[in-house]
């Protein structure tokens, strides 16, 4: 009988050694999948702010390009409001001059010759305007195209934050089982 105990006390503490195998096993699994979800929530958060900074930079550089060709318009407007000028002191000087005809003829000429420059570079200035204008509307749809883009990522940044607050939740309540069931077990 004696035997009979002994083999039935060494089958009890075989099971009891088992089972407390099997709970370290899944304290060990569970804690690894804690681990691997960290990485996955911090990999989210590393995208996220990578996403930020890269579309910060790219919204700088738009905002560089439109304030370049916002001065090359300012500079041109000012470079055609001259040339108006300069047109309308010649219209002036022409007409003014009538005193002697052959030098009002060569004045003519003259002045005529200045305002085919001046016309020319009117419109060479006239298609720079209009390049910067067409340049401005594609800016301005970029622009806005890139702000969409911006609100869309911040609504992106808005949802992942929320699911890292969710998963933070969830870790949380897996840690107080992993503790309620460690109470247990002592």
């Amino acid at each position: 009988m004696a035997f009979i105990s002994w083999k039935s006390a060494s089958e009890g503490f075989g099971k009891i050694i088992l089972e407390e195998a099997e709970k370290m096993n899944e304290k060990f699994l569970q804690k690894n999948i804690n681990l691997f979800l960290i990485f996955l929530i911090i990999v989210m958060i590393g995208l996220v702010v990578m996403l930020s900074v890269y579309f910060e930079k790219r919204f700088e550089q738009v905002s560089g390009v439109y304030k370049f060709v916002n001065k090359n318009l300012s500079s041109c407007e000012s470079q055609l409001s001259i040339a108006q000028k300069e047109l309308n002191k010649i219209v002036t000087t022409l007409n003014s001059t009538e005193s002697d005809i052959r030098k009002y003829d060569e004045l003519y000429v003259t002045k005529s010759n200045e305002l085919d420059r001046q016309k020319q570079g009117l419109e060479n200035a006239q298609q720079a305007l209009s390049l910067s204008e067409k340049n401005l509307a594609e800016f301005k749809a970029k622009y806005e195209s890139e702000t969409s883009r911006a609100n869309t990522l911040q609504s992106d940044v808005n949802k992942f934050t929320i699911e890292v607050a969710n998963l933070q939740d969830q870790i949380n309540r897996k840690n107080q089982l992993i503790n309620d069931l460690q109470d247990q077990c002592n």
